[in-house]
This record gives C-alpha cells, structure tokens and sequence, in this order.
C-alpha cells in the first residue's frame, strides 16, 4: 500500500489511503489492500456485491462483503481524502 501510495503522491493523483475499521461501509471506488500484501481495485458495488480488479484474478470478480471484511488488511486507498 506504502507503494501505490507513493506513486499517487508523486505524480499527484490524490489518492488517500486509510485504515477502516471492520463493520464500516466500503468506498467504491477504491483499492482494498488484501492480508496476502497485495491490492485489489473494487470499482462497483450492487445489492451488497463487490466487483473487484485483481491481477490474481483472470476476470472480474463479483464478491459479498463477507469475504472483503475477511480478507481485507483493514488499509483502503481512494481518491481524495481520507475519511475521518
């Protein structure tokens, strides 16, 4: 996360990153950053379902918010800032 971070803030992209504390709502768009140390784009949200950019994926994947509270580090970046 420390790396996509510190692209954005170099070439001035406005990407925030923050910490969501487990039971808050997601932000679409956003990248989630995974307990596997890697992140993933979730760029839409229907009926409680996530679609997520994976590059571990082979296509776009539709998840419930069970499973990115599970596999979630808890660390989100999005654009603009961070939500307090």
């Amino acid at each position: 996360m420390a790396g996509l971070t510190g692209l954005a803030a170099r070439y001035d992209l406005g990407l925030a990153a923050a910490w969501r504390a487990p039971g808050n709502s997601f932000v679409v768009p956003s990248w989630v950053h995974w307990k596997q140390n890697h992140c993933a784009a979730i760029v839409d949200e229907e009926d409680g379902r996530y679609l997520l950019e994976d590059p571990t994926f082979l296509q776009p994947v539709w998840v419930e918010a069970e499973a990115l509270e599970e596999e979630a580090s808890g660390y989100w970046a999005h654009l603009g800032t961070a939500p307090r």
